[in-house]
């Protein structure tokens, strides 16, 4: 296996580097590093860009599928989802204002499983990424150098599908079925562990709440109602009962041409007569709790309802005037003195605070200089890292065994592992 060569059509830009073998990828999950020229990190130094990150694209006629990862993490594990010829896109992007969290859900925000909100590349894929990109008053930069290299991708690469029953029932309750053999294991573990007592709890429940559902529009004679999500709980949604009950389409209220029936045929019909007796049978309930334990004489609500407003007046009224009262008593006595104490002292305390608040600004602007002093030096020893760990100096080869130790994470070393042991499925 070699490096493969480049697509890109300029020299002294961004590049991507691939191993394949005859133009064709050795595995479904593939390591892929890039390395940056001198003008670049100059350029991105001199934009003040202290989070770089790289955005890859992997794209397969409309079938796209991205990643974001730091750039100075200097490669990335691109997973492939279909076989044939995949062209892989990279390019070096930032948000104005160094929010990652706003750049991650900008680049790889869905709008639904195969397509995301926001397009990065040209109508025409060739011409690659678009200049600019915006949304909702925020910024999105990129490097105006971007690289792509286009791969085969063999069908051996891709794992079989299970049997169509366990497909089934591992992502009964997964909206989209599983990228790779990993997630699918993990969907499995579930799926014969916890899930058989939570999908008879579940058919119990929704079965029973489907008969009521479908039981009451019967009863009330709708036509159209549909009992198969009843039968069928699995196969049918619960809305398809009454998918094809129309308002008013009652057997008891109008024939199938839609000709209502008499007045008096449908006031005594079954579901008036059984709604008339469930009021008539409340009514004598409550009815008979009500007066059967009533104690209080009917008059004694009228005498209540007449003074007592009367009473609450008068004692409203004596507490105002005992408040007034003690209010004034304690400003002639208390409080006037409190008053011209705190007048005599306060240009005194106005002064102290003007110093206090004049001793505060300069710590604060020395430390906002230090602090800007110390991000420059950071920012320095950062790029000055990022041109020594991404400059494209001689042969580089895409494996974490090839990267400097301390780029050896255990993120990394993770991924590395999961793309020898999970081959993805082919979407």
């Amino acid at each position: 296996m070699v490096p493969c060569k480049q697509n890109n059509r300029r020299r002294n830009q961004m590049r991507l580097i691939v191993d394949q073998k005859n133009t064709a990828v050795q595995g479904g999950t593939v390591p892929v590093r890039w390395c940056l020229y001198r003008k670049e990190l100059e350029e991105l130094e001199r934009r003040g860009v202290n989070k770089p990150h790289v955005l890859i694209v992997v794209r397969n006629n409309n079938h796209e599928h991205r990643q974001l990862v730091p750039m100075d993490q200097m490669m990335a594990y691109v997973q492939f989802h279909r076989f044939g010829e995949n062209t892989i896109h990279a390019a070096v992007v930032w948000h104005n204002e160094d929010n990652v969290k706003k750049l991650k859900s900008f680049f790889l925000e869905k709008y639904s499983r195969l397509s995301y909100e926001h397009g990065v590349l040209r109508l025409d894929e060739k011409l690659g990424f678009k200049e600019y990109y915006s949304s909702n008053g925020q910024s999105y930069n990129r490097l105006d150098e971007t690289a792509h290299v286009t791969v085969m991708v063999p069908e051996e690469f891709f794992s079989k599908e299970p049997s169509r029953f366990e497909k089934w029932w591992v992502n009964l309750f997964f909206e989209y079925r599983p990228v790779d053999q990993c997630q699918f294991r993990r969907r499995r573990m579930l799926a014969y562990s916890v899930q058989p007592f939570a999908v008879l709890a579940w058919v119990i429940v929704i079965t029973i709440a489907r008969f009521i559902g479908a039981l009451v529009l019967s009863i009330a004679g709708m036509r159209g109602t549909d009992w198969n999500p009843v039968i069928h709980p699995f196969r049918y949604p619960t809305g398809d009962i009454k998918k094809r009950v129309e308002k008013g389409d009652s057997v008891f209220w109008c024939k199938k041409d839609g000709e209502k029936y008499p007045l008096m045929f449908r006031a005594f019909s079954p579901p008036v007569l059984l709604v008339l007796s469930v009021l008539l049978v409340g009514l004598g309930v409550l009815g008979e709790w009500t007066f059967s334990y009533t104690l209080v004489p009917w008059w004694y609500y009228a005498v209540v309802g007449v003074v007592l407003p009367f009473v609450i007046a008068a004692v409203a009224a004596v507490a105002y005037a005992a408040f007034t009262l003690v209010w004034i008593l304690l400003t002639a006595l208390i409080f006037k003195p409190i008053i011209n104490w705190i007048a005599n002292n306060s240009d005194a305390w106005e002064q102290k605070r003007m110093e206090r608040k004049r001793a505060a600004k300069e710590r604060k602007e020395r430390e906002q200089k230090a602090a800007e002093e110390r991000l420059l030096k950071e920012r320095a020893a950062m790029h000055e890292e990022l041109e020594q760990l991404l400059a494209c100096n001689g042969e580089l080869q895409p494996s974490i065994n090839a990267l400097p130790q301390t780029k050896r994470t255990i993120h990394l070393r993770f991924l590395d592992l999961k793309a020898q042991i999970c081959r993805p499925y082919a979407q």
